[in-house]
């Protein structure tokens, strides 16, 4: 049960706050999509700390790659877990052209552990390390022992799927959109999974290549890269070759 309260900013905005969980709070434009927001950002925050579950599994070796490399090209294995730098995860769909998944500082890999009626497109997953990357890798037999050993691990697990659903489900909405408020909200999602927030509202992420932004956006790199360059004439975002700052409240709104 969530004890909420609200009210109204100065700017007219109405902000919802989940005071029995400290620190949860969103805003809305009403009163209702403020209260809807942070019960959302509830969710979110109890599966996150669900996650910590997965730390229960044995300590794996660690292997490096470079920049671009390639982690799997033809699905996963297993269960991996990035300990520094960032993995991008991607399909190819049914039009032959690719679809990004997720971009992850953390785990990747948990569809290795659905059954085979869940894997149909498997075979076409692939990760690559978007920056110089640490990985631990779990072989999908050893995590499913494992979950049978340890109810942390399962919840864990659980919790990990839960995420992934949102967040497709999100993106399912999002389909609906034009190409410019498409990447908006990926470069919103992107702020808040992997983004560092800078004083003053600002969020930056480390620099994506257009082809990712235009998987995760289901659009063509040539629509991205006037979609961006759209944004940032706004005053949204500003980009270069190390990073990207996100105006998170103001690209919220706009």
């Amino acid at each position: 049960m969530y004890s909420i309260e609200t009210e109204v900013e100065d700017d007219g905005r109405w902000i919802a706050e989940i005071t029995n969980l400290p620190g949860v709070l969103a805003y809305g434009a009403t009163e209702e999509e403020a209260i809807a927001n942070a019960k959302a950002v509830a969710r979110m925050t109890s599966l996150t700390e669900l996650l910590d579950g997965l730390m229960s599994l044995p300590r794996s070796p660690v292997k490096d790659y470079l920049k671009g490399q390639a982690i799997y090209t033809a699905g996963p294995g297993g269960l991996y877990l990035v300990t520094s730098g960032l993995v991008f995860v991607s399909r190819v769909g049914a039009n032959g052209k690719q679809i990004g998944l997720h971009v992850t500082p953390e785990w990747f890999g948990e569809s290795s552990l659905l059954s085979s009626a869940q894997t149909l497109s498997l075979a076409t997953e692939k990760a690559e390390a978007l920056q110089p990357t640490s990985v631990m890798y779990w072989p999908a037999f050893e995590v499913k022992q494992a979950r049978l050993a340890s109810r942390d691990i399962d919840a864990g697990l659980m919790a990990l799927y839960a995420l992934r659903n949102l967040e497709y489900c999100e993106r399912l909405e999002m389909m609906q959109l034009l190409c410019e408020q498409r990447t908006q909200k990926v470069l919103l999602q992107l702020a808040a999974s992997i983004g560092t927030e800078q004083p003053g509202g600002a969020t930056v992420l480390p620099a994506l290549a257009h082809p990712v932004i235009a998987a995760l956006t289901a659009t063509t790199r040539e629509r991205i890269t006037t979609a961006m360059a759209d944004l940032q004439r706004k005053g949204l975002i500003t980009y270069n070759r190390h990073e990207i700052t996100v105006r998170t409240q103001e690209l919220r709104a706009a």
